[in-house]
């Protein structure tokens, strides 16, 4: 696990144990993307993410050698993915139209 990530988790861990400690209510956010200087030599997953999206190349992050030569295929891009979700979120009244 990059070294980021691991700081970030026993961060939060931290932030729970005082919250529940305090009697606090504790509000998370999980960023879509993290982006600036990177204090380890991994490039932050965030980070390909974002420019695997600007590149057209998801299956650099989403796929596994390992996967793809088992079998696994992609049967859905991330439009028909984000499109699907919003007509979903709509349906259910969670998203205006």
């Amino acid at each position: 696990m990059q070294g980021y990530a691991v700081s970030k988790t026993l961060a939060e861990k931290a932030a729970w144990k005082f919250a529940e400690e305090n009697s606090l209510d504790l509000i998370t956010i999980i960023p879509g993307v993290i982006t600036g200087s990177s204090i380890t030599p991994e490039v932050p997953g965030s980070v390909g993410f974002a420019l695997s999206l600007l590149t057209a190349n998801l299956k650099s992050i989403f796929s596994s050698e390992k996967l793809i030569k088992a079998g696994f295929s992609y049967n859905y891009r991330m439009e028909e993915m984000y499109d699907e979700s919003v007509e979903y979120l709509r349906a259910v009244g969670l998203l205006a139209n």
